[in-house]
């Protein structure tokens, strides 16, 4: 017969779970995900926050998210790897809002001269 060692056993018993924000735990950012979620859904509805959402500013990164998703990790891993990691902290943060505007310039870029030819390719290849 095999001992269970009490160690592993501690971390999965409930008398040893932290509080459910703790960062953790994969269910709390299931249930903070599902909440803010279910509160934008049912807020779409509502006058003011589908006025909020369609803020210009808000639009913009929208339409463009997906490229400053890709190019902001690889810049500011980059720039981490190169120099950043060993600057002062006010010189550390100028150039994350460099890597910042480069990720936005980037994603735009990438946009317009990528994305879109693919979305109107999709739009002729679509099954309809």
């Amino acid at each position: 017969m095999t001992k269970v060692d009490p160690q592993w056993f501690k971390q999965w018993t409930c008398s040893e779970a932290k509080t459910i924000d703790d960062g953790k735990n994969p269910l709390s950012i299931t249930i903070a995900s599902a909440f803010f979620g279910s509160v934008l859904i049912g807020g779409m509805s509502m006058n003011k926050i589908a006025k909020f959402l369609s803020f210009d500013f808000l639009v913009f990164f929208g339409k463009y998210s997906y490229g400053m998703y890709i190019f902001n990790s690889i810049f500011f891993h980059f720039s981490n790897l190169v120099f950043a990691r060993n600057l002062p902290v006010y010189q550390r943060l100028l150039t994350y809002f460099g890597v910042f505007l480069l990720t936005i310039i980037a994603s735009y870029l990438s946009y317009n001269l990528l994305e879109i030819k693919f979305i109107r390719l999709k739009e002729r290849l679509s099954y309809s």
